[in-house]
């Protein structure tokens, strides 16, 4: 949200004649600030702490990320199932998602994958 809103204010400041909506923007933006260091979304912990994933559970979520399956990353792999079940479970938890797309997400602006 913070992005975008900072994008139109930039893009406001052009122009002049938006006075009253550039000022609505700002105050829109800034309130979103206030909000952001209260609530977590999915850029909290960017700044503030580094996230650490074992290397197993950091190579199941680059072959999620590459569209395996959690069967075709055990074949791969030589892991169990249940032993690829729990290192994304894991890195799930770490990660605070609950989900694989929401935990490649994190990863990637995490830096932790590519």
């Amino acid at each position: 949200m913070l992005p975008i809103l900072s994008s139109i204010i930039m893009k406001l400041e052009k122009d002049i004649e938006s006075n009253s909506f550039h000022r609505f923007i700002k105050e829109a933006y800034y309130a979103a600030y206030e909000q952001s260091k209260h609530f977590k979304g999915i850029t909290y912990n960017n700044e503030i702490m580094a996230i650490k994933l074992s290397p197993q559970q950091k190579h199941v979520l680059e072959l999620l990320a590459m569209g395996y399956k959690n069967t075709e990353i055990a074949e791969q792999t030589g892991l169990s199932l249940n032993t690829i079940r729990t290192h994304t479970k894991l890195a799930y938890q770490k990660l605070e998602v609950n989900n694989s797309l929401d935990a490649i997400t994190r990863a990637r602006q995490l830096g932790i994958i590519v």
